[in-house]
């Protein structure tokens, strides 16, 4: 395989010269149930749900959003994105939509050395740049970022908002696992080397690798053409990225551990193990739901049904330290019902239909928690 700056080009996406893209997001339909937007479900890609990291980046210019690229929060007020995707731009729009619709304007940003002003990938530079909020931003669990390079071979992850080239405004996805190659041999010493994927407006989204628990990120999208994508590597910038991080409020704090608490559940119903993904979900009949957060990154997923149109229902708690999101199941697909704070959901249904929650702690503390459920 051959591969050089004239067939591998950048893949953020330019809002001015991509048809029916808006330099807006949409305006949210008024409805009792306040519910996301649904987008087509990266190329054959599923919808990543289970990757709360994951950031829709706008970014524009004198005030004008003229360009989308893709991003993750690594730090509660540091994003990591392409540096391509930093350079050029005054201003930054960053929304969370997998953890709770977080949204925050930027700061500043900053690259490490990314000067390029070609529309191609430099082999010479870094293409890695962070992003620094105005408020802290949360998560279930922070992502690690990788501090030594992969081995040939080893399957990772791309996500971005792009799915078969129509932009998201409201989804990030991920694709067929692809396997790295060391882009020394291509001409990239800065930069992993797989098989195309990434699309245009992915730049910047994260690589992650397959499987990985804590979520991993190795890399960012940087450019593809030709069948070929370039992935600019963290764990070579890794000392640059923990000095930005530490100047701009720092990294999450590792919880303190403390003993797995006793289940003292006073209510008429308990979870059932294991819920720790919304594909097994604990169906919540009774009024209340019992459970325990047994571990920092423990995430406990429930389901409810609402039996028919125009009938309220509530679901909270008061634990504290701990919260709750909540999605609807359409026809087509899962829906997020804003919350009212970070610790209720409720609604009017616009029709009958079957809910899924989360219940999980975004300090990841260990808690026992209670669940109400009125419908």
């Amino acid at each position: 395989m051959k591969t050089n700056t004239s067939r591998v080009s950048f893949v953020a996406l330019l809002l001015v010269s991509a048809a029916g893209c808006s330099s807006s997001p949409e305006a949210a339909a008024v409805d009792p149930e306040v519910l996301g937007e649904v987008s087509d479900a990266i190329v054959g890609g599923a919808r990543a749900t289970e990757f709360p990291e994951a950031a829709l980046i706008d970014m524009a210019r004198g005030g004008t959003t003229v360009a989308i690229c893709s991003g993750s929060l690594i730090a509660p007020q540091v994003v990591l994105t392409a540096g391509h995707c930093v350079g050029g731009f005054d201003g930054f729009t960053v929304r969370l939509p997998y953890s709770g619709g977080q949204v925050a304007t930027a700061s500043g940003a900053s690259v490490l050395d990314y000067v390029n002003d070609s529309d191609f990938v430099n082999p010479n530079q870094h293409d890695v740049g962070l992003i620094f909020l105005s408020k802290a931003l949360t998560l279930p669990r922070f992502p690690v970022l990788a501090t030594a390079g992969l081995a040939d071979g080893t399957p990772v992850k791309n996500l971005g908002r792009i799915q078969d080239g129509v932009a998201s405004r409201t989804d990030l996805y991920f694709g067929a696992d692809v396997t790295v190659r060391a882009g020394s041999r291509y001409g990239f010493p800065y930069s992993y080397v797989t098989d195309e994927l990434i699309q245009s407006g992915d730049s910047g989204g994260p690589v992650e690798v397959s499987g990985a628990n804590p979520h991993k990120i190795v890399a960012v999208n940087s450019g593809g053409g030709g069948g070929t994508q370039v992935l600019a590597r963290v764990d070579l910038v890794s000392s640059w990225i923990q000095i930005q991080v530490n100047a701009h409020g720092g990294f999450a704090p590792t919880p303190t551990p403390t003993p797995t608490p006793t289940p003292t559940p006073a209510c008429s119903a308990q979870e059932a193990e294991p819920n720790d993904s919304y594909r097994t979900a604990t169906t919540a009949n009774a009024r209340e739901l019992c459970g325990s957060l047994a571990s920092a990154t423990d995430q406990d997923w429930f389901s409810f049904a609402v039996a028919r149109a125009n009938a309220a229902y509530r679901v909270a708690t008061t634990t504290a330290g701990v919260e709750l999101r909540v999605w609807k199941e359409t026809s087509t697909g899962y829906r997020q019902v804003t919350n009212r704070t970070a610790t209720e959901v409720a609604g009017v249904a616009s029709t009958a239909g079957t809910y899924i929650g989360v219940v999980f702690s975004p300090g990841g503390i260990r808690a026992d928690y209670k669940l109400e459920l009125t419908r």
